[in-house]
């Protein structure tokens, strides 16, 4: 017999009491912090005030320095950052802190870093800091240090055959990454007399392992009962807590095992390892134990790799991108050092720091913008009456810091210019120059001061002296920005993307470097993808093609140009539809170049009055009808640029579009815009009718106009458009001048339809594609008013589609279907400035969470790849701050609460893009009530997250997944 029971809580007597008893000591305990503590009256963010994790949370971040620069800047010189813990960004403060010796001694964030016994770095006794640092300082001695040079030239030499080969290929490498490999076989050979091998075999399992121990200590130490964090740590339920555990452990085991063997097999090499087995204190004579043998070759693996890779990375971006100082730096190298050779292959280390003043300058001025070493260097006050700094009195017990990074950034001693790389203030002599640089600690002040400075520096100087005279490196994104990303040693954020090629022409007449130097300033000056006016585009074309073709007559000036310079600037050749440019292009392929083409833009521009003899020579033709000869050319790209003048006198500006073949057929007969248009295509298609195996496999036809091309609508171009393997469209990007987008003039109705017929449902084997509608012609949206239209992929089916790119797209269930057409083949999707629309019943979009639920119901799903590149960073789309001051649209207030709350909580939630089009104008607006609604709810993220979880499981260890904002304006604390 079955009985049903009801549960009923009955609240304990206890409950209330208890919980009221909480909350009073929390409430206490945040009014003593915020009131009555010492440090009450110091400024600084409250969460920092209350709790330690705030730090914690910013270290693992890997943003503490900035965080700090932020709030000094906010708040003033000096700023509470922890419930006992003061930063300090001052001059006078130096000596009183970090030379004041056993009166400021080291806090419990070293022990931390403990991985066998405390080290010469953690260690917070003075008495056996003392000792150890007696028993090193020989073997870190600058005399030490130069009788390792045999073994980081055995490595250096490795670097430089890596590099030779870069230059011979042409391959683009990530220079970060071979410089980390570098510098950690160096430590391998004097710290553990090994090499890792990691420049041979191109990959180093003790990167990670070191990067994961910097940000277990720093993290750690951070927080109280450090002790106990670290025994729960090896058992955390979270997974990257677990993993950063293990690869302290690994790294200890390669630590233990290299000193295990060193003991056991003594040698007469000289090394770092042989100098701590035969340390000796030199007032007592004691030897170090094998724990603290182990503890201080980790310290050095550990400090030694990341610091003088994040140094020297930092230090060849900076001149990389500053091609003048470059310059002086190589010239300064060249007149003092002289060049180098195959039998002297880098450059002796003695007397390098004296003999090249603008060099140095350059060095200390990367470790004054990017002192890769950040982490706050904690000392505590011990002197019973504290200490006074300036005007600033310390009370007794306080933890106390500078950091390196947000000294170097203080613009009250470095100027306005504090973030610009300028060396010459380091070459001037006056009194304030000099005060300045008693602020620049790259490696600390005092008795504490970083024992491997002078290894540190032979690395930095030698290697970067011997690759900038040896190689010319050229950064692939010269405009980027470069950021430090810290959670206590740091180095550059992402890659280091270079090409190299050899320095070495001194065969080379002086004449011939200046008609180098002019073409590669020209090249700089062309356009990529934007044509603004005509008149702009003739200038920078015009200036460039005359030069390069004289360039190309020297091809027997020597084998050296051409076979290192000549691939890297005729790798990209643009053709215009005129006979000097053609020509310029010709020489190209009669000069031993034609291997080296690997991209042609052409690019055809007309004039109102002009004929088509005028505007498409017989010598263009040759050249777009012999694609052939350029064996090696990958990817053609077609331009037809064009501006409101030329759409409404060359007769192309019609109340509608009008897609018929046959008048577009007679129109190219009397347009020269039209029949230029017409000529061009069927050049460039008649290749492959010849049947060469050869040809371009990829098309980008970039601002495809409103003239209806009459070979769009043959079967010739659709057959020609099978062959391709990528395809690549982008609309015109234009308005009338008066405000109104594209996507409101009626000629512009008729040309979406028609993108399918034309390109997109004859792409049989395209395995990339790519589609950007413009932000002034936006589709998606077909069927919600006159504004806005269908993308044309109803009927397109591509078999072979790997990788979609779309750009100002708005997501609707036509491109749904798309996707999951094809999503048996596809791996990557990349979605740029594109949303979703809601609320409109017309309307054919779709909300983001059924776009990505639509994905992951799909079976198989071989997607590895999601990238959605956003236009507004989240508060933009969140817009909380903003009101119409009218209820029926603004926001309600329990909604941006919820919004807030959310932002707060859950900083890694991500803002999905939600907008609508204007009725008026056209323009793509962001809606920031539905993004609210939308992030609130959470729906898009959990749906989100549910595809990227299917992706890891079917593609484990290779799935990129990412969702980008532009950089924020600012943060809160």
């Amino acid at each position: 017999m079955l009985t049903t029971m009801s549960f009923v809580y009955v609240p304990s007597l206890f409950t209330a009491p208890l919980a009221a008893t909480l909350f009073s000591c929390v409430l206490l305990y945040m009014l003593y912090m915020r009131c009555i503590h010492p440090l009450s009256r110091f400024p600084g963010p409250v969460k920092a005030s209350l709790t330690n994790g705030w730090k914690a949370y910013w270290v693992y971040k890997g943003v503490l320095h900035e965080r700090l620069v932020h709030l000094h800047n906010k708040y003033g010189p000096v700023v509470r950052i922890g419930p006992n813990h003061l930063h300090i960004w001052s001059e006078e403060a130096i000596s009183p802190i970090y030379k004041a010796g056993r009166m400021m001694g080291k806090t419990e964030f070293y022990d931390a870093f403990t991985a066998f016994n405390p080290n010469l770095f953690g260690g917070t006794d003075e008495n056996i800091h003392s000792l150890r640092r007696r028993q090193l300082s020989h073997g870190f001695s600058q005399a030490s240090i130069e009788k390792l040079q045999p073994l980081i030239n055995t490595q250096l030499e490795i670097l430089l055959q890596n590099l030779h080969r870069y230059a011979e290929t042409g391959e683009t490498f990530d220079l970060k990454e071979i410089i980390s490999l570098y510098v950690l076989d160096i430590l391998g050979e004097v710290a553990f007399s090994r090499s890792f091998g990691a420049q041979l075999t191109g990959k180093a399992e003790q990167i990670p392992a070191i990067n994961d121990h910097l940000l277990l200590s720093c993290v750690i130490g951070e927080l109280p009962f450090q002790n106990l964090l670290k025994a729960l740590a090896r058992w955390s339920p979270v997974p990257w807590m677990r993993r950063l555990v293990q690869s302290r452990n690994n790294l200890k085991r390669v630590c233990a095992e290299s000193v295990r063997y060193k003991m056991a097999h003594p040698s007469e090499r000289r090394d770092l390892l042989q100098s701590l087995v035969e340390a000796r204190d030199s007032e007592t004579g004691a030897a170090l134990s094998e724990q603290e043998i182990n503890s201080e070759a980790f310290s050095m693996l550990v400090a030694g790799s990341h610091s003088t890779t994040g140094t020297l990375t930092l230090l060849l971006w900076h001149l990389l991108h500053n091609p003048k100082i470059r310059e002086r730096v190589q010239d300064e190298i060249q007149e003092v050092l002289g060049p180098l050779s195959t039998e002297k292959k880098a450059y002796p280390i003695q007397g390098l720091e004296a003999s090249l003043p603008y060099t140095m300058a350059c060095v200390r001025e990367n470790f004054r913008m990017n002192p890769v070493f950040t982490m706050p260097l904690w000392r505590r006050v011990n002197s019973p009456a504290g200490v006074q700094i300036g005007n600033v009195h310390i009370p007794h017990g306080t933890n106390i810091c500078i950091s390196n990074y947000v000294l170097h950034h203080n613009p009250d001693i470095w100027g306005t210019d504090h973030a610009v790389f300028n060396p010459e203030r380091w070459l001037k002599m006056d009194e304030e120059s000099k005060a300045k640089a008693r602020c620049l600690i790259p490696f600390s002040v005092g008795h504490r001061m970083c024992i491997g400075r002078n290894l540190g520096m032979t690395n930095i100087l030698k290697t970067a002296t011997t690759l900038l005279s040896w190689f010319e490196l050229e950064p692939v994104e010269r405009e980027k920005m470069v950021r430090l990303k810290s959670s206590g040693i740091g180095e550059m954020e992402g890659a280091f993307l270079c090409r190299v090629s050899l320095r070495d022409a001194r065969h080379l007449p002086l004449d011939v470097w200046y008609m180098v130097a002019e073409i590669l300033h020209h090249r700089t000056k062309l356009p990529s993808n934007e044509y603004e006016s005509g008149d702009w585009k003739r200038e920078a074309l015009s200036e460039y093609f005359p030069n390069l073709r004289d360039l190309v007559n020297l091809s027997s000036t020597c084998s050296w140009f051409r076979n290192l310079l000549a691939p890297r600037i005729f790798a990209f050749v643009v053709l215009r539809n005129t006979t000097k440019s053609a020509l310029s292009i010709e020489a190209v392929s009669k000069g031993n170049w034609a291997s080296c083409v690997k991209e042609l833009r052409y690019i055809g521009i007309s004039e109102i009055d002009h004929t088509i003899e005028n505007v498409y020579p017989p010598e263009v033709d040759k050249i777009l009808s012999n694609l052939a000869q350029f064996r090696d050319l990958q990817s053609v790209t077609v331009q037809f640029p064009v501006n409101y003048e030329d759409l409404y006198y060359d007769g192309l500006f019609q109340d509608e579009f009008d897609p018929d073949p046959a008048n577009a057929l007679v129109a190219e007969k009397d347009s020269a815009s039209r029949g230029l248009m017409l000529a061009s295509f069927r050049a460039i298609i008649s290749n492959y009718n010849s049947g060469s195996q050869q040809l371009p496999r990829s098309l980008t036809i970039h601002d495809l106009n409103l003239a209806t091309v009459s070979i769009f609508s043959t079967q010739v171009f659709r057959d020609f458009l099978s062959h391709l393997q990528t395809f690549n469209l982008s609309l015109t990007a234009w308005d009338n001048g008066a405000g109104w987008n594209l996507n409101t003039q009626e000629i512009f109705y008729g040309l979406p339809d028609q993108l399918g017929p034309w390109f997109f449902n004859h792409l049989s084997s395209v395995q990339e594609f790519s589609f950007d509608a413009r932000s002034s012609s936006r589709l998606g949206a077909g069927g919600q008013d006159s504004r806005s239209h269908d993308i044309s992929l109803r009927n397109a089916t591509m078999p072979h589609l790997r990788k979609v790119t779309l750009e100002h797209i708005i997501i609707c269930k036509e491109l749904v279907d798309f996707l999951v057409r094809n999503i048996a083949t596809l791996e990557s999707i990349v979605l740029k400035n594109c949303f979703a629309m809601l609320n409109d019943s017309e309307a054919h979009s779709t909300g983001w969470c059924d776009f990505f639920t639509a994905l992951a119901r799909q079976n198989p799903l071989r997607l590895r790849s999601f990238q959605l590149i956003c236009e507004n960073d989240k508060d933009d789309m969140l817009d909380l701050d903003f009101t119409y001051n009218d209820p029926q649209w603004d926001p309600n207030p329990h909604s941006l609460a919820q919004a807030r709350n959310k932002l707060e909580t859950e900083p890694q939630a991500h803002v999905f893009p939600y907008g609508y089009l204007d009725d008026k104008y056209g323009f793509g607006y962001r809606s920031h009530i539905d993004n609210q609604t939308a992030f609130v709810a959470g729906a898009d993220e959990r749906a989100y997250r549910e595809l990227v979880d299917l992706m890891t499981r079917n593609a484990p260890g290779s799935v990129l997944h990412e969702i980008q904002y532009p950089e924020p304006g600012d943060e809160y604390n």
